[in-house]
């Protein structure tokens, strides 16, 4: 955590968002380890959604593949896979599905 904060030094902290995903979401001292970091960090964290998760994850692969084609951009985490098939910079909705599902 010490070494990821020294590479945001260098970054306005305007341009700066931390979020946590879903490991944090599901841990129970989820809330003893958001107090460390965001000491370390010394910027907020917010927790996220599964969807803003998704949405995030899917804004970031359209933005960095080109073309006008739809894409699938398939998300496998450890707590849950996020599943986005739709049009570029468009997506019509997020879907989280738990492994068991």
């Amino acid at each position: 955590m010490r070494l990821f904060s020294e590479r945001l030094q260098d970054i306005p902290q305007t341009q700066t968002r931390v979020v946590a995903t879903a490991t944090l979401r599901l841990a129970t001292n989820a809330d003893e380890f958001l107090a460390q970091a965001q000491q370390i960090l010394g910027l907020p964290i917010q927790v996220i959604s599964g969807e803003e998760e998704a949405r995030l994850i899917y804004q970031g692969v359209a933005h960095t593949t080109g073309g006008p084609e739809q894409r699938l951009v398939v998300d496998i985490a450890v707590a849950v896979p996020n599943w986005r098939p739709e049009p570029p910079h468009r997506p019509h909705s997020y879907s989280v599905c738990p492994w068991d599902a």
